[in-house]
């Protein structure tokens, strides 16, 4: 037999009630008060907690100030040249006209151009220097979505033709036009059994991932009848810090601050004792104290 559930509760969070924001600006993070679970330190039994349900408005922009700009020079040149690409959600088309728009505003069209390629999902920069060699810098944050990498861009193609030569640079990487595939809840305030591979130590406070299963800017609601369930090592609980992250445990940046509801299962567990049937030895033994 295996430990014994006990006494189990729900908890009903709504992020509706901006004063539990920990930042008024953003509502993915909650700081939420709650009548207060106490268990006794030399109770042996332990806090279990599970997600019960989630109901979430996909607002979210494709483009935000966490994935957002390029930078880029010639080799050689003394200083990098940085474009930032506006918040929302693109297209492949929309995406290469609105790059291309960035380069024209900071006055580099001249000098350079994006292209995306339907056939192999790649963009390209092309600059207008057949010998030169473009070098990404470390301050883009755009990787994932424009599939570019870091550093010096070496499979570049010289254009000959109508005007002056240049050479085209395609990134190694697809485009990526999704930002998340899912949501990460974390608890901040309780330390779980829960692992991950994300650095400092994020697995420690997550509780469950929920996959993105609709289109932008509609309801995700996930249900499930019988939690999973993890242990904690709280004894007192009387608030839940709850932070709702991407998959790079960047916080969401959910567009207008729209509303949701999550419910958490609570339970605690009573560890139960094996006992085993005597051995012969054990049964003579105590036949002899008689």
């Amino acid at each position: 037999m295996g430990d014994r559930r006990q006494s189990s509760a729900k908890i009903f969070i709504s992020s509706a009630d901006r004063k539990y924001w920990a930042n008024p600006d953003s509502n993915a993070r909650l700081n939420v008060p709650i009548e207060p679970f106490i268990l006794h330190n030399n109770d042996p039994a332990h806090f279990v907690i599970g997600l019960e349900s989630i109901s979430l408005p996909i607002a979210l922009n494709m483009i935000n100030n966490t994935n957002n700009t390029v930078q880029f020079k010639r080799v050689g040149d003394a200083t990098y040249n940085t474009i930032t690409i506006p918040a929302g959600n693109y297209n492949t088309v929309s995406l290469e006209d609105t790059l291309n728009l960035q380069l024209t505003n900071a006055n580099l069209d001249a000098l350079y151009g994006f292209n995306y390629d339907e056939t192999s999902n790649k963009l390209s920069l092309r600059t207008y220097n057949s010998t030169a060699l473009i070098e990404i810098g470390s301050a883009t944050t755009a990787y994932k979505i424009l599939g570019i990498a870091e550093g010096t861009q070496t499979r570049g193609t010289v254009i000959t033709g109508v005007g002056d030569p240049y050479v085209l640079y395609t990134f190694e990487n697809l485009v990526n036009l999704v930002s998340t595939s899912g949501v990460i809840i974390r608890l901040l305030n309780f330390q779980t059994e829960n692992r991950g591979n994300m650095n400092s130590g994020s697995g420690t406070t997550t509780l469950t991932r929920i996959p993105i299963n609709c289109q932008p800017f509609r309801y995700l609601s996930f249900y499930i009848e019988n939690p999973f369930y993890t242990s904690i090592t709280n004894r007192h609980i009387s608030n839940i810090e709850i932070e709702l992250c991407d998959d790079n445990y960047n916080q969401l940046q959910l567009v207008g601050n729209p509303d949701y509801f999550i419910t958490l299962r609570i339970d605690y567990i009573e560890p139960k004792f094996y006992t085993y049937d005597k051995t012969n030895i054990q049964m003579l033994r105590e036949q002899a104290k008689k």
